[in-house]
């Protein structure tokens, strides 16, 4: 019995990983999330799961820099000078792994912004890794993260659809994930456009 129960549960996770895979991208993007403008979203009061389309402006010059050494076990920063590296959970990592971590302007229709794209979004848009970038850096003599390389402009003046989690006691929303395809984007306004008309019961809090 036990071996068929758990033969059972595991039908049923590859069941939902198929249909998460077949998905297609802005059915991810809205999965669990409401479509809301940016204005919107600024004045929620409680942490939300959004989607909305936006166009990064800036590239905020952050204190920490746009990449961070991280935990191979868990998305925390991990410190040390040298291996065992430990994050804030006592994770030990033996080699060095370079994430990104941007912190962004963005922008509709006046309403502005910050959003933090993590590792892979960051990836996604600028096709190469944190750890390539920074060695590209060190190569010409940079090594402080607060220069920022040229490379990272590639982010700018690109019109994106946004998954986020919106952060108030941060004023900032977390992306989750991002769709460039222009196809994708201009199918997903018709229905962002209706959907300023939804209701503060109908969001999705954490």
């Amino acid at each position: 019995m036990v071996v068929s129960g758990l033969r059972s549960q595991q039908s049923q996770g590859r069941s939902q990983n198929s249909y998460t895979s077949c998905q297609s991208p802005s059915q991810k993007l809205l999965s669990n999330a409401v479509l809301l403008h940016l204005e919107q979203i600024v004045k929620l009061k409680e942490t939300t799961f959004c989607a909305t389309v936006a166009t990064i402006t800036k590239i905020f010059a952050s204190r920490y820099g746009w990449y961070y050494q991280a935990c191979h076990e868990c998305p925390n920063e991990v410190t040390g000078d040298k291996p065992p590296y430990k994050c804030t959970k006592g994770h030990e990592t033996k080699t060095a792994i370079f994430r990104y971590k941007i912190e962004v302007d963005v922008v509709h229709a006046g309403t502005k912004c910050k959003f933090v794209l993590w590792d892979k979004e960051s990836e996604e848009l600028l096709e190469v890794s944190a750890a390539h970038m920074r060695e590209t850096m060190f190569k010409v003599g940079i090594f402080d993260p607060l220069d920022f390389p040229l490379a990272l402009d590639k982010l700018l003046d690109q019109e994106l659809a946004f998954k986020v989690k919106w952060q108030p006691d941060w004023t900032n929303c977390s992306v989750i994930m991002l769709v460039k395809d222009k196809p994708v984007v201009n199918q997903l306004k018709p229905e962002w456009v209706a959907a300023t008309t939804v209701n503060s019961h109908q969001l999705c809090p954490l």
